[in-house]
């Protein structure tokens, strides 16, 4: 079975380091990790990488092994094994018989480096470095040194529990030619994905989360625990989960050997939690002596002391040891304990969780209770808690319609708080939802979230259906707020806009909620401004009224007052607010939906007004939490926006985040992606590819709508238009461009008109209308005067100075393309700064360097094999003299030449013989 799983970056690096190799320059990495996090495995899936790819590459591997330490040149042994097939056997025999490390070291460089003088790449590979013989490190360092322009990529296990052994000749080299690629635990998405490989049922994220926090993400133990793990365990009903079983023999065989007191102490700090006070765990233990007891667990490793203002602390060393104990106690035991616990502990919360875990059966006033403090968590943000609070209430009631009630809360609130597949698994546990609403609408809400909009949206009109014919103003509402989410897309805007105003009819707890962005800006995209100005006033009115004054009410509004005041090209000030509204909805809850489509609005305004490395940041960070909570609805979103000024760089890392979010919305089903189509069309204009502009934007013409065009959102007209007009299609370009700039110029909005006119100068120009086009990019200009827009005037500035190029205004176009460049280099926009530099040098004299001395050009080790070569010797000679490869030697000459000016023939003549 193949169970390698993620490990994405490290394999591109090192395939990275591999094209570097491949170009003549040696690189030497250590892959360095504790024991258990997969380097072997890492090294030997890029080496079939290799095979399987044809690179032509030879593959010299040695594994050293702590017993065979004695063993003289063991490793290198191995190495030069992997070189008899093709190696001269006159220098094969020398090293085989060489006692010296400097002689064998000789040989592997004469070896390696006549083979790679044709071209041909080496990997070299060391399993254990620091456990291989110190002549072979000696032989490795000496060999190193002199391969440093060669094909050849070295690749070092390094166990960091022994990263101290390797020789300090070793160890120098690695630090002057190598890089160190740590590997640290696998991620919560590569545990899932390891379970998928295992053949187990994926893990919910929470599960994974609590692998990941009880093996720190090593291997060796995630795969253990996921093979060991119930179903129910893997589908979150399991808590705390218990510790693998070879691990969990250990600890309990430590346990054994502890005395009764000892005993009771351990396990009754497992019931209370990672930590809690030593007195607590002492009066659930019935110990009389904690000191005396506590002493034995210390030196047995199973607890440790810590020391606070409340007095002292136990602790777990690691959560497995907690597992292992907590999961050893039987259910009858275990829950009894619970019980008990909740007389003790002085938390309320705590104390119900302990009521919770200690009741097996129905409860009616525990059920009450448990969905007061649900409803209480969910008032305060706390979207995970109240998620599992309403599903224990759910477990603890056997009245249908109650069950139904907190099945649904439930359901919506892990929805909101991105809890949605640990939702979908509990709920496939409990007593399947009566209530035909609420049962359409929780299988509509958790079909949204996956993705799947089609089927989504027809439940969640069925619920809407059902809820016409009584009245639940609370169902209604989370109803109508989803539909609202669902169609809130281009073309759609007006019918979510409608639906928004549904939801907020049918509110009534005057709570801050996602509906309020989403009315806000269905309403605003389909022409209704002075609607969304009257959501915003009447927002704060309600949340003031309603005296939700926290992060949430307040992050709220201030996303929507940023909304608006983008709308109003109040730019700075839109960027203040989105920033704290950002900072405020994420705090307690990042991936709450709130707090995404927070930080979605704040990288897509950041990229606008030029703070790329802001917009990276914030889009990386959260596509991440979108991915972590099951958010699939936003996420590619997400992926796509950061991909925008990553495109606009030509940074490598825009293909992650392009393919991220195309795998992402392949996984969607009815849904249209206005960020992703924009994302393809920025990496294409990055690219100066028209056609490929032209045919990301399409699809946007075929979206049916009712909707009017809005000049505020995004934009995908303009840089149609413009790519339609470079491609010779000038009349679809004039079709595109009229209704945007009309709306433009109804509305009054400056962005909106300035993008028009730098469009229609384009087409004009395409049109072969030099007049009008010089009108159009003089009204740009003027349009573009004082707007914080860096990016989109970089590119007026630089089309426009390549206009003024063609009609020989070489004064104006030098200074228009001076401004481009400089917008550009400050945002760091590599592609377009390299064009605009183009232009520039047919301008501009570059300017010319005076010639140095020939020998003060050179470096030492370049002017001695130039002298060598003066003297007339071959690069084979010349390498043996110096004892360099072959390809070191050319490197050098090659600098020489580049250097010098001067052929080979003439170094003599330049040169005093050495």
């Amino acid at each position: 079975m193949d169970d390698f799983v993620g490990r994405q970056p490290e394999l591109a690096f090192l395939a990275g380091e591999l094209e570097f190799a491949r170009a003549g320059q040696l690189r030497v990495v250590t892959v360095e990790g504790d024991q258990g996090t997969g380097k072997t495995s890492l090294v030997r899936r890029f080496l079939e990488g290799l095979r399987a790819g044809g690179s032509g590459a030879r593959v010299l591997y040695a594994s050293a092994d702590e017993v065979e330490q004695a063993v003289p040149f063991g490793v290198v042994s191995q190495l030069l094994d992997g070189l008899s097939a093709d190696a001269d056997e006159g220098v094969l025999a020398q090293a085989s018989a060489a006692a010296e490390p400097i002689q064998v070291g000789g040989a592997l460089v004469s070896l390696v480096g006549r083979r790679a003088a044709g071209g041909r790449l080496t990997v070299l590979v060391v399993d254990d470095v620091p456990w291989a013989d110190l002549s072979s490190q000696q032989v490795l360092a000496f060999a190193l040194r002199r391969l440093r322009a060669d094909p050849v990529l070295c690749l070092f296990t390094v166990p960091s529990t022994v990263a101290d052994q390797l020789s300090d000749s070793l160890r120098r080299v690695c630090a002057e030619a190598g890089h160190r690629l740590r590997l640290t635990g696998l991620t919560v998405e590569e545990i899932r994905t390891l379970a998928d490989a295992l053949g187990v049922v994926p893990p919910t994220v929470r599960v994974a989360r609590q692998i990941h926090e009880l093996t720190s993400g090593n291997l060796l133990h995630a795969r253990a625990l996921l093979e060991e793990l119930s179903p129910e365990a893997l589908a979150g009903r399991v808590d705390p989960l218990p510790a693998p079983r070879s691990f969990g023999l250990m600890v309990l065989g430590r346990l054994a050997g502890c005395p009764p007191p000892t005993q009771r102490l351990v396990v009754a700090a497992a019931v209370l939690g990672r930590s809690c006070p030593l007195a607590d765990a002492a009066r659930l233990a019935d110990v009389d002596e904690p000191l005396a007891a506590l002493e034995p667990a210390i030196v047995a490793g199973l607890l440790t002391e810590q020391r606070d203002e409340g007095g002292p602390r136990v602790a777990f060393p690691h959560p497995l040891t907690r597992a292992a104990v907590y999961h050893d106690l039987g259910p009858a035991r275990r829950g009894a304990l619970h019980r008990r616990a909740a007389d003790i502990v002085a938390d309320p919360s705590v104390r119900l969780r302990h009521r919770v875990e200690g009741s097996p059966l129905a409860d009616e006033p525990m059920a009450g209770e448990v969905a007061d403090a649900a409803m209480a968590a969910a008032m305060a943000g706390r979207w995970a808690n109240a998620g599992d609070l309403w599903f224990a209430a759910a477990r603890l009631t056997a009245d249908v319609a109650a069950r139904d009630r907190y099945l649904t809360d439930a359901v919506a609130i892990s929805v909101y708080g991105g809890q949605a597949e640990a939702a979908a698994r509990a709920l496939a546990a409990s007593a399947p939802v009566q209530d035909p609403a609420r049962r359409a609408f929780v299988t509509g809400a958790l079909a949204l979230v996956r993705g799947d909009f089609a089927s989504g949206t027809a439940s969640l009109r069925r619920a809407w259906q059902e809820l016409e014919h009584r009245s639940d103003p609370a169902l209604a509402a989370v109803v109508a707020e989803s539909l609202a989410a669902a169609l809130c897309n281009p073309g759609t805007y007006a019918q979510a806009a409608d639906w928004a105003d549904h939801a907020l009819r049918a509110e009534t707890a005057g709570q801050p909620r996602l509906v309020h962005y989403l009315a806000l800006v269905a309403n605003l995209c389909c022409g209704r401004p002075d609607r969304g100005r009257e959501l915003v006033a009447t927002a704060a009115a309600t949340f003031a009224g309603a005296a939700h004054v926290g992060d949430e009410a307040a992050g709220m509004l201030a996303l929507l007052r940023g909304e608006l005041l983008w709308l109003d090209e109040r730019h700075r000030e839109a960027l203040a607010e989105l920033r704290a509204a950002a900072a405020m909805l994420r705090r307690g809850h990042p991936a709450s939906p709130s707090g995404l489509v927070a930080l979605l609005q704040l990288a897509w305004v950041e990229y606008q007004l030029g703070h790329w490395d802001d917009a990276i940041a914030h889009g990386a960070l959260a596509a991440s939490l979108a991915a972590d909570g099951d958010q699939l609805w936003i996420a590619e979103n997400l992926a796509a926006v950061t991909a925008w000024p990553l495109a606009g760089r030509g940074a490598a890392e825009t293909t992650t985040y392009l393919r991220q979010a195309e795998a992402d919305f392949a996984r969607l089903t009815g849904a249209f992606s206005a960020m992703l189509l924009l994302a393809r069309a920025r990496v294409a204009h990055s690219a100066a590819d028209d056609a490929g502009v032209a045919a990301a934007l399409v699809p946007f013409t075929y979206q049916p709508s009712d909707d009017p065009i809005e000049p505020a959102p995004v934009g995908w007209q303009p840089m149609y238009a413009e790519a339609l007009a470079r491609l010779g299609r000038t009349d679809e370009a004039a079709a595109v461009l009229a209704p945007w700039r009309d709306a433009a110029d109804a509305r009054g909005h400056r962005t909106g008109q300035f993008l028009g006119f730098r469009a229609q100068a384009v087409v004009d120009q395409a049109r072969g209308e030099p007049a009008r086009a010089a009108i159009a990019y003089q009204r740009a200009q003027e349009a573009a005067r004082d707007l914080p827009l860096p990016f989109e005037r970089a590119i007026l500035d630089h089309d426009h100075g390549l206009f003024l190029l063609a009609e020989r205004r070489r004064t104006e176009a030098t200074a228009a393309l001076r401004a481009a460049r400089d917008r550009f280099a400050a945002l760091g926009a590599a592609p377009y700064l390299a064009r605009c530099e183009g232009a520039l040098a047919t301008l501009e004299l570059s300017p010319t360097n005076g010639t140095a001395p020939l020998a003060t050009r050179l470096t030492p080790q370049e002017l001695n094999v130039a002298r060598l070569a003066a003297d007339g010797l071959s690069n084979n000679e010349i390498a043996d003299q110096m004892v360099l490869s072959v390809r070191t030697i050319e490197f050098h000459l090659s600098n020489v030449y580049a250097k010098t000016g001067l052929r080979r023939t003439q170094l003599a003549s330049e040169l005093s013989p050495h």
